[in-house]
């Protein structure tokens, strides 16, 4: 079977075959494991003396993480072999390589475009969130332009997930004091 299996987040999967090349004395099983990129079901296959030359079946499909990577980037799914017959414990088997390709940019969407607020203390709201996972803590710098403020003191708000942060926007008005 193939080395190289191409999958896509939320999208396209992959598959390939896994079976032993002589009858064992003693069921092995190959567990698979995919690291963060790579989701393979399923967990284990177990051979014996009856269906050690069927190929089985391996699903691979990528973990959609919401985080903005390389459009093309890769994954292993390592294999580990276990049984009582010596000839197959412990045996080494090649990593299969997941091409992923990836559906996360990064982004700052904002929920509206359009505020309205009068001198006086009416205020409007809005809603700021990342469009994908950061890998880093991301700063965004709210300029009101010297006629509005943030309700933040910092005029800047520091994101580390996808949950959205509420920005209360006020008017400077020149009755204002202290702003």
């Amino acid at each position: 079977s193939s080395t190289v299996v191409d999958v896509a987040e939320g999208g396209k999967t992959g598959a390939y075959a896994v079976n032993l090349t002589s009858p064992p004395s003693a069921p092995v099983t190959v567990t698979f494991n995919g690291g963060g990129q790579l989701a393979v079901e399923p967990g284990t296959l177990t051979f014996n003396s009856s269906n050690w030359d069927k190929p089985q079946a391996v699903t691979v499909r990528a973990v959609d993480d919401r985080v903005a990577e390389e459009a093309q980037h890769s994954g292993r799914i390592r294999h580990s072999v276990s049984s009582s017959d010596a000839d197959y414990d412990g045996l080494a088997v090649v990593d299969l390589v997941g091409t992923v390709a990836d559906n996360d940019s990064a982004g700052v969407k904002v929920s509206r475009q359009d505020l309205s607020v009068d001198e006086g203390g009416s205020s409007a709201s809005y809603t700021v969130v990342l469009a994908s996972k950061p890998t880093r803590t991301v700063m965004v710098t709210i300029d009101g332009g010297g006629q509005l403020v943030a309700a933040q003191s910092s005029g800047a708000a520091g994101y580390g997930g996808l949950t959205p942060n509420k920005v209360r926007v006020l008017v400077v008005g020149n009755d204002t004091p202290g702003v």
